[in-house]
Protein backbone atom coordinates (compact mmCIF):
# COMPACT_ATOMS: atom_id res chain seq x y z
CA UNK A 1 0.00 0.00 0.00
CA UNK A 2 1.21 3.17 -1.07
CA UNK A 3 0.89 6.56 0.88
CA UNK A 4 -0.07 10.03 0.28
CA UNK A 5 2.42 12.00 2.00
CA UNK A 6 1.13 15.03 2.54
CA UNK A 7 0.62 17.57 5.19
CA UNK A 8 -2.21 14.88 6.55
CA UNK A 9 -0.67 11.87 6.74
CA UNK A 10 3.27 13.31 8.36
CA UNK A 11 2.48 15.88 11.08
CA UNK A 12 6.23 15.11 12.12
CA UNK A 13 8.17 18.44 13.75
CA UNK A 14 11.67 16.70 12.66
CA UNK A 15 11.53 16.61 8.55
CA UNK A 16 14.75 14.29 8.97
CA UNK A 17 12.04 12.09 10.35
CA UNK A 18 9.80 11.96 6.84
CA UNK A 19 9.74 8.85 4.67
CA UNK A 20 10.79 10.72 1.52
CA UNK A 21 13.79 12.81 3.41
CA UNK A 22 14.42 9.11 5.35
CA UNK A 23 14.81 7.37 1.66
CA UNK A 24 17.11 9.70 -0.04
CA UNK A 25 19.51 9.71 2.52
CA UNK A 26 19.45 6.08 2.74
CA UNK A 27 19.30 5.13 -0.96
CA UNK A 28 20.14 7.18 -3.63
CA UNK A 29 23.73 8.68 -1.76
CA UNK A 30 22.17 12.21 -2.90
CA UNK A 31 23.67 14.82 -0.66
CA UNK A 32 20.96 17.10 0.63
CA UNK A 33 22.02 20.15 0.88
CA UNK A 34 19.63 21.21 3.35
CA UNK A 35 15.93 19.30 4.62
CA UNK A 36 12.92 22.08 6.33
CA UNK A 37 9.55 21.94 7.35
CA UNK A 38 7.33 24.81 7.23
CA UNK A 39 3.78 24.86 7.74
CA UNK A 40 3.79 21.16 7.21
CA UNK A 41 5.47 20.96 4.36
CA UNK A 42 8.81 19.62 3.86
CA UNK A 43 11.44 20.69 1.49
CA UNK A 44 14.93 19.01 0.14
CA UNK A 45 17.47 21.37 -1.42
CA UNK A 46 19.85 19.35 -3.89
CA UNK A 47 22.22 19.73 -6.42
CA UNK A 48 20.40 19.97 -9.90
CA UNK A 49 22.91 17.34 -11.05
CA UNK A 50 21.44 14.90 -8.35
CA UNK A 51 17.90 15.63 -9.38
CA UNK A 52 17.18 12.73 -11.72
CA UNK A 53 18.49 9.98 -9.62
CA UNK A 54 16.50 11.55 -6.67
CA UNK A 55 13.61 11.93 -8.24
CA UNK A 56 13.29 8.26 -10.13
CA UNK A 57 13.90 6.62 -6.62
CA UNK A 58 11.21 8.35 -4.74
CA UNK A 59 9.15 7.79 -7.75
CA UNK A 60 10.04 3.84 -8.05
CA UNK A 61 10.06 3.23 -4.11
CA UNK A 62 7.02 0.99 -3.68
CA UNK A 63 6.76 3.12 -0.18
CA UNK A 64 6.82 6.38 -1.30
CA UNK A 65 5.28 5.72 -4.65
CA UNK A 66 5.53 9.61 -5.61
CA UNK A 67 3.36 10.25 -8.90
CA UNK A 68 3.50 14.32 -9.63
CA UNK A 69 6.27 17.15 -9.39
CA UNK A 70 4.84 20.02 -8.18
CA UNK A 71 7.64 22.77 -7.89
CA UNK A 72 10.97 22.75 -9.14
CA UNK A 73 12.60 26.03 -7.98
CA UNK A 74 15.70 28.08 -8.53
CA UNK A 75 18.30 30.70 -7.49
CA UNK A 76 20.16 32.56 -10.14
Amino acid sequence: MTVNWNRQNFSGEDPEQHPAVAALRKNTGTPLKDVTIFRGEVSAVLSPEHSIEALTMLRDDTGLAFDMLIDVTAVH
